[in-house]
């Protein structure tokens, strides 16, 4: 099984990046078909999600892991004595993609969440 029939994608991948960075969304797909051939699905991103945590004090440990047998990655922080705990689980099957966000601490959470559209 050749599992790189193209050997020549890679020359297309820095340009698709760019139309889709310009929004040339036409102009990529014209492209990604040359590197990945013409029956290919296309994934685009719809939008942005930020999620702006406010802390109290200063943050004195951070960790992070990423678990590919769960989907799972998260973050975990500490300040002042409290662990907040961020989580983020993707399913291809189920098709969604969840925010958990958790602390240790009663009434410590303190975020806000930004969107915006790719149109």
């Amino acid at each position: 099984m050749n599992n790189n029939p193209n050997p020549d994608a890679m020359k297309y991948l820095q340009p698709v990046r760019g139309r889709n960075f310009s929004r040339q969304h036409n102009k990529a797909v014209r492209l990604l078909r040359k590197m990945q051939g013409p029956n290919t699905e296309m994934y685009q991103p719809l939008g942005n999600i930020q999620i702006i945590s406010k802390y109290a004090g200063p943050v004195t440990r951070i960790h992070r892991d990423l678990d590919i047998s769960k989907a799972i990655a998260s973050t975990t922080i500490e300040e002042g004595g409290t662990i907040y705990r961020k989580e983020i689980i993707a399913s291809a099957p189920d098709q969604i993609i969840v925010f958990r966000i958790t602390a240790s601490s009663p009434r410590a959470l303190n975020f806000t969440v930004h969107a915006s559209m790719n149109y």
